[in-house]
């Protein structure tokens, strides 16, 4: 994230392993963004792991319900932990 944005919202899975992170930019966008965590604990090293930016990202939305609405569609855990499964 840049200083040109404004965190509004995120959440993590319910496994703790993808964190999904809502922006609002300085322009006055709204864009989204998936990072998954990478477990290193089994390979060595003396790190336990990090967040990888290779999940998710979208494109630019005008309001902030429409990048809502995307993030929703586009990743099934974040509808399942906000609505729970059906």
């Amino acid at each position: 994230m840049s200083c040109d944005e404004v965190i509004l919202e995120t959440s993590l899975s319910a496994d703790g392993l993808k964190q999904w992170t809502l922006v609002r930019r300085l322009d006055g966008f709204f864009t989204h963004s998936e990072e998954v965590y990478v477990d290193l604990r089994d390979c060595g090293g003396g790190i336990d792991g990090y967040w990888s930016s290779r999940g998710y990202h979208s494109g630019l939305f005008d309001t902030l319900q429409a990048a809502k609405d995307d993030a929703l569609g586009a990743l099934p855990w974040l509808s399942e932990q906000i609505f729970g499964s059906h």
